[in-house]
């Protein structure tokens, strides 16, 4: 937890330079209307034996008054005001998190753990220079049937407030923890009595708060066309990293999109 402490002491630092730069002007929301564009998604994987992903990917979002659409994820707030926001998510996550047996040698024999769909809402309250996120999302297609959560902190800032020469940029950083119910993390790193071998023992594990880390890069390259840059760091729980079928004690994720607003 030492890495994870001098990450929060980062943040702080970070903090302070938002607060020197509060008198820059803010600058406005996302704009309405439809983008089109490409990435790049890497994500490390927590299983013994099991590759890291890289995934490019398509890029579609719609932002049409309180109704936003990005990617494979969707929300509508239906409470806003300059110190709160409310809404409701809907958030694909089939091609993150599950495994297939043939992935590596050490899920040999285990079923296949699938990705599902996400409902749920998120509550954003805006304290001063910092921002706290909660959210609390459900498996809807039944495929675990359990939940995921998430405590954040997080702030962000204007690089010109460093740099005046360059293009409008944004960057923020955030700390939290991500949450996993029982039956999310008995789907994805139990092991069942089907699933036992020699080599891996029956593993039956409970609810979960793993620390987390994030940061973001975001660009205006021009009018049009933004880059967006996402990098996030989870420390994994000791109920996640016991499981026979777990070998590290955090993964992390970089993602990288271009964006054309049409």
């Amino acid at each position: 937890m030492r890495t994870f402490k001098k990450i929060s002491i980062a943040f702080i630092l970070l903090i302070s330079v938002n607060i020197y730069g509060s008198s820059t002007p803010k600058k406005k929301g996302p704009p309405e209307g439809l983008g089109v564009g490409i990435g790049y998604i890497y994500s490390e994987s927590e299983y013994v034996g099991d590759d890291s992903k890289h995934l490019p990917m398509p890029l579609i979002s719609y932002i049409k008054g309180n109704f936003f659409l990005r990617g494979l994820n969707a929300g509508y707030s239906f409470y806003n005001n300059d110190w709160f926001r409310s809404s409701v998510l809907v958030d694909s996550k089939f091609f993150a998190g599950g495994y297939e047996s043939d992935d590596s040698s050490a899920l040999s024999g285990m079923d296949e753990r699938k990705g599902t769909v996400l409902s749920g809402g998120q509550l954003n309250f805006r304290l001063w220079k910092l921002k706290l996120d909660v959210k609390v999302m459900r498996d809807i297609l039944g495929v675990h049937g359990g939940y995921e959560g998430e405590l954040k902190l997080r702030t962000n800032f204007p690089i010109s407030v460093l740099f005046k020469d360059w293009p409008f940029t944004m960057v923020g950083a955030s700390v939290g923890y991500q949450y996993n119910s029982h039956s999310y993390n008995n789907y994805y790193y139990g092991v069942k009595d089907s699933e036992v071998t020699s080599q891996r023992v029956k593993f039956i594990t409970k609810d979960s708060w793993s620390p987390a880390f994030g940061t973001f890069v975001r660009t205006t390259l021009s009018e049009k066309w933004k880059l967006m840059t996402f990098y996030n760091l989870k420390f994994l729980s000791e109920e996640i990293r016991n499981s026979p079928i777990v070998d590290k004690n955090k993964t992390s994720t970089l993602a990288i999109f271009f964006n054309y607003q049409l």
